[in-house]
């Protein structure tokens, strides 16, 4: 009988993607108005199944080794998520990269730990390796078979380079706790790579595009593609050009958040330790070095999302991205906390969803980009929001730890805010209403069609 469904199963499919790519060619012939003298040649290529669709963005990069994995039949039934997660994590460059990425995070966490916190710390690394596991599968599981649909090595890709850029920012702290990069030394280090990140960025902006476009690559946003808005692919020297300033833009925000911590500890230092100096002291470290320079590194990640060809048309993999980044970053801060706190940071790996709850309004707003001045409010209100409610929550944290006569806030925040925006976070992972409205875009066949027709040929196998 599982013979007999997969059959059916291959042969209903092939069916499916040469009628989808039958509408694609059509789409691309009418839309490129090729005379019909010049069509039969081409017609001919899509019937005989060689269904190249010209609509469909390619890779232009060489990705053939190693073989990319089918994610399709992604469940919980038989173990087929565990058998795709072990493929992933030892027949890919992207699983091999996230085990050498924890292997070096447990590495330094316990160089750096103090020996009464040893147990903690390792308690910590075998959580929060798992953690990042447990938001995808979820991630996954809710949208794999649907128009929403993103593949995990995208998902893996985002994670690793957050990850690696908080290896960047713990790196850092620790040359400068050790005195061996002073104040000044960050200062230019900050000033070459912003000067180079406006430089890369008048350049991208002069890339083909509207006024709007051009802005919003200036910005750090890669327009989304729609029927109203034909954005051209970036060639290979845009793809250069975008990365370099993605990284470039890593190291302008991991100065950013050293600067401002050394500078605040300065500050401190010299000035008296009362209740309205600890009240502007930890208003600027939650507002600003938590609230701020973590939205806004969350924020440009997640708004770069549709410069890959394959998720140009995709609100449902900017959203995605924006989760995977939030726990990468939750992920290393959990186990820096362990490193200094011990025990005290135990209940942090469960607390997790915080992280992205934060974001999630701000990718929200990336994703209703459009030609229209309100679109530009929504996205500075979304940032508004993400760095608000960010920093109040640590605000309110923060106040409580440090001043016996606000304890209370401490217990309000841990017993109030943190439940429910943990509520909102398992929300956000699991419900599909927390998806973008479907769209059907032209050129476009979703996977959920063959999930469906899966089923039906079950179903029938079986009645016969």
């Amino acid at each position: 009988m599982s013979v007999k469904i997969n059959n059916e199963i291959s042969n209903q499919s092939l069916e499916i993607k040469q009628d989808a790519a039958a509408v694609n060619n059509a789409f691309y012939l009418s839309k490129n108005k090729i005379p019909m003298h010049d069509r039969s040649a081409i017609n001919e290529n899509y019937l005989n199944g060689g269904m190249e669709d010209k609509t469909t963005p390619q890779n232009i990069w060489c990705n053939e080794f190693p073989p990319r994995i089918d994610e399709s039949n992604y469940s919980n039934k038989s173990c087929k998520a565990l058998q795709i997660w072990c493929k992933l994590l030892f027949f890919s460059f992207s699983g091999f990269i996230l085990l050498v990425l924890h292997t070096a995070v447990a590495i330094v966490s316990l160089k750096v730990s103090k020996e009464s916190n040893y147990g903690a710390t390792i308690f910590m690394n075998i959580a929060c390796f798992f953690i990042p596991f447990v938001a995808m599968h979820f991630i996954k599981l809710k949208i794999n078979g649907t128009c929403h649909d993103v593949s995990l090595t995208l998902l893996l890709r985002y994670y690793n380079f957050s990850t690696t850029a908080m290896l960047g920012l713990w790196g850092l702290l620790l040359l400068c706790t050790h005195k061996q990069i002073g104040f000044k030394k960050l200062m230019i280090i900050f000033s070459v790579f912003l000067f180079l990140v406006l430089i890369l960025s008048i350049a991208l902006a002069a890339y083909p595009g509207t006024i709007r476009q051009r802005c919003m690559k200036f910005f750090f946003i890669w327009p989304l593609k729609t029927e109203d808005n034909e954005e051209q692919n970036p060639n290979k020297l845009v793809h250069i050009l975008w990365i370099t300033r993605q990284i470039f833009q890593v190291v302008v925000i991991v100065v950013t958040m050293v600067a401002s911590f050394q500078l605040a500890l300065e500050i401190r230092k010299n000035s008296v330790h009362d209740l309205d100096e600890s009240l502007r002291y930890n208003a600027k470290k939650a507002f600003f070095q938590a609230g701020f320079c973590e939205e806004y590194f969350k924020f440009f990640l997640a708004a770069s999302v549709s410069f890959i060809p394959k998720y140009n048309k995709s609100k449902s993999a900017i959203l995605q991205v924006s989760i995977v980044v939030s726990v990468a970053f939750s992920v290393v801060e959990d186990i820096l906390y362990a490193t200094r706190v011990g025990w005290a940071a135990a209940m942090r790996p469960f607390m997790f969803p915080l992280h992205y709850v934060f974001n999630y309004p701000l990718a929200f707003m990336i994703t209703r980009q459009r030609d229209s001045i309100w679109w530009v409010f929504e996205l500075f209100g979304g940032f508004i929001f993400a760095v608000g409610l960010h920093g109040v929550y640590d605000y309110v944290l923060f106040l409580g730890n440090e001043n016996k006569e606000l304890s209370w806030l401490s217990t309000i925040g841990i017993f109030v805010f943190a439940p429910a925006l943990m509520w909102a976070g398992f929300v956000i992972l699991i419900s599909k209403k927390s998806l973008p409205k479907e769209e059907k875009l032209p050129g476009r066949v979703t996977t959920g069609i063959v999930t469906d027709i899966r089923k039906n040929i079950e179903l029938s196998v079986r009645e016969e």
